[in-house]
């Protein structure tokens, strides 16, 4: 025991710089293999959030609307784009303008009304994604909303919450609301909450409701 005592006394510094070394070779190796774990943790959340969005791209192209096993019939985007960004910007002032005409306060003319053989075209704008619709004058688009989902309704939804809808009347496209959410008309720089007489739409008009922003245009 005392020879031992005599040893560490002798040799102090060199068993202090050996345990330090042990020390640091076992901290180096613990850091790497956490780093190592993050980098694992970091492309399993990757692959994830790819797996997330891909299904989220699916959903809105294919717009499954699926209750107790049944798939209700409804009409398709002829195009989808994936975005992360939010919803557009709801612009203009609240002066509650009159859409027919020119709107009092507008930063500029409302567009021109479709010819009479225009077909409608709707862009549906969301936080994840901008689809794009095309309706004939034989056609009426409803939103609403069916299943816990607020979006375009399919033919014969008779248990969904209709929002507002879009028809045909000699020629021309028509917006009315049922009231039952808030439904916004914004053209130029002006915008009106629906309620009472349906309204012609024009070129360009911004329909918005909860979250949804739908962009009105004609193909002549």
């Amino acid at each position: 025991m005392e020879q031992i005592e005599q040893f560490f006394a002798a040799h102090w510094k060199e068993t202090l710089l050996l345990l330090a070394s042990i020390f640091l070779i076992r901290v180096v190796k613990f850091l790497l293999r956490m780093g190592r774990r993050r980098k694992e943790l970091r492309k399993e959340k990757e692959l994830e959030a790819i797996a997330w969005r891909d299904k989220q791209l699916d959903d809105e192209i294919l717009n499954p609307e699926r209750r107790e096993g049944d798939v209700t019939e409804q009409k398709r985007p002829y195009q989808v784009f994936y975005t992360d960004k939010g919803a557009p910007g709801r612009k203009g002032n609240r002066d509650g303008g009159h859409l027919r005409g020119r709107i009092p306060g507008g930063s500029r003319s409302p567009g021109a009304a479709p010819n009479p053989d225009a077909l409608l075209k709707v862009t549906e704008k969301t936080r994840l994604s901008r689809k794009l619709y095309t309706y004939r004058n034989s056609e009426t688009m409803r939103v609403g909303n069916q299943y816990g989902n607020t979006g375009i309704l399919a033919e014969g939804s008779g248990d969904a919450i209709l929002y507002f809808e879009i028809f045909s009347h000699e020629g021309q496209f028509y917006i009315r609301s049922t009231g039952s959410v808030p439904v916004t008309v914004i053209r130029g720089g002006s915008r009106k909450e629906l309620g009472g007489p349906a309204v012609l739409l024009r070129e360009n008009d911004m329909i918005t409701v909860l979250d949804r922003v739908y962009e009105i245009g004609f193909i002549q």
